[in-house]
């Protein structure tokens, strides 16, 4: 870099993922393909009898994690080498068989990136079926050996979504069809591409009908605001408190910032979203905004580096990566002070602001300071969400259990996360033909469920 010329930078907007090794598969292998041949059975179950069992999906732009739960308890699903943070990417080989583990000559990676920037391809849309279908079997192999295994299971997924509200119908439409199309999937006998290329193609056509006992019925798939779901894990707890609280939870992808207070009436705990801003300014954002404008490429594969470990591997000077990171410093303080101040409205608040930081980015100096700084004008009261004692993964600590909190939070009935409103327009809660048929049950249990 010349000395003496000043050079303006600015939030870099990701690049689009290569998909090229998908489409060159689809293309070599063009003829028509056997989906319903290469399904597994598939034995009718008695609903009536069945142990309802729910999929807690944070389908993450680094890291997919799950949490499945029941009436009484949870617990995080283990992906083998991987532990509980499972890679959102997977590998296939030449023929087009998809795999987590094995390293295929193909890796398909930032599979949520397009969702994050409304930019979802076909071929995208392709990728993350492929991935969710592996990791809706991972589901079904988990059941085969827990206590689980020898009752029929019916199965109910609650899937994150990486929006404001409920209302953004580009963004659930999406996610629906996605997750449909991986339910049935995951029950090919492999994964593979041109299975989930028919699959999506169908599904969007409406042309599914003649494997209809694999199908997901709709009562059986829910959707929620990824922060919704974190704080519900919160709200569930003994820990909650009143008062105003604010929740920072800094991805791969985005930094989700949100604002709530939590309140009882008549024995029903509901909080309310009183600010709210999501942006794509997470830590793989933030890495290739450095990137980007270093002009160098490196590869992060544990945790992320100091700014001076940062600065030596991109090959520039401490100051420069202090240069690159104004723009992006100002849009992260942007996004918290836009969220604090609209609550504020230029008063002084009259009780401390409970406040959480979570994800993985959440030990980003880059983020904490700007979080510290907001201290300086705002009375925030730092804490850690607690572990539940639903969750019975005994060996994940306290301090990690921030990474799977809105896995968790999705883990429950979808009737029992709970009411969220913002300001005065209620977020209308998912309700269905399963839901009404529980709702006596529920309003029997809810009173003494939140005591």
């Amino acid at each position: 870099m010349p000395k003496n010329k000043k050079i303006r930078f600015t939030v870099t907007r990701p690049q689009k993922p290569d998909r090229k090794a998908l489409d060159d598969n689809l293309k070599q292998y063009s003829k028509s393909y056997n989906f319903s041949g290469k399904l597994e059975a598939q034995l009718p179950i008695d609903i009536s009898k069945a142990q309802e069992l729910v999929i807690g999906l944070d389908f993450g732009t680094a890291f997919t994690k799950i949490v499945i739960g029941s009436e009484v308890d949870a617990e995080a699903l283990s992906f083998g080498k991987y532990g509980y943070l499972l890679p959102s990417q997977f590998y296939s080989d030449n023929g087009g068989n998809c795999s987590l583990y094995e390293n295929g000559p193909n890796c398909f990676k930032d599979l949520k990136l397009p969702v994050l920037t409304r930019s979802a391809s076909l071929f995208d849309q392709v990728a993350i079926v492929c991935f969710l279908a592996l990791v809706f079997k991972e589901c079904r192999v988990w059941q085969k050996k827990s206590i689980y295994r020898s009752i029929d299971i019916d199965w109910l997924i609650n899937s994150g979504l990486p929006t404001e509200s409920y209302d953004e119908k580009v963004v659930v439409s999406l996610y629906r069809k996605v997750i449909n199309a991986a339910w049935i999937c995951s029950f090919q006998n492999k994964i593979n591409i041109r299975g989930c290329n028919q699959a999506i193609k169908n599904i969007e056509a409406k042309d599914f009908n003649y494997i209809g006992d694999y199908r997901l019925h709709s009562d059986c798939l829910n959707l929620f605001p990824e922060f919704a779901a974190q704080i519900v894990g919160y709200v569930q707890s003994p820990s909650r408190r009143g008062f105003s609280h604010l929740l920072v939870d800094i991805g791969a992808g985005t930094i989700d910032v949100a604002m709530f207070i939590v309140s009882s009436t008549g024995g029903e705990w509901l909080f309310e979203i009183t600010g709210k801003d999501i942006q794509t300014l997470g830590g793989d954002i933030l890495a290739k905004h450095r990137m980007h404008h270093s002009k160098a490429v490196i590869d992060i594969r544990e945790d992320f580096p100091t700014d001076v470990n940062f600065a030596q591997l991109l090959g520039v000077p401490l100051n420069t990566l202090k240069l690159i990171d104004k723009p992006f410093i100002s849009a992260v303080n942007s996004s918290l002070n836009k969220v604090v101040n609209s609550v504020a409205l230029g008063h002084r608040f009259g009780e401390d602001i409970t406040t959480f930081i979570c994800g993985g980015g959440s030990k980003i100096k880059l983020y904490t300071d700007q979080v510290e700084a907001l201290k300086t004008k705002f009375p925030l009261q730092i804490i850690p969400l607690i572990k539940p004692d639903r969750l019975r993964n005994l060996d994940i600590h306290r301090d990690s259990y921030h990474r799977l909190s809105v896995a968790y939070g999705l883990s429950y009935d979808p009737l029992n996360i709970g009411k969220v409103t913002r300001k005065s327009v209620s977020l209308k809660q998912v309700i269905n033909k399963r839901s009404q048929n529980k709702q006596a049950e529920i309003d029997r249990n809810r009173e003494e469920m939140y005591k």
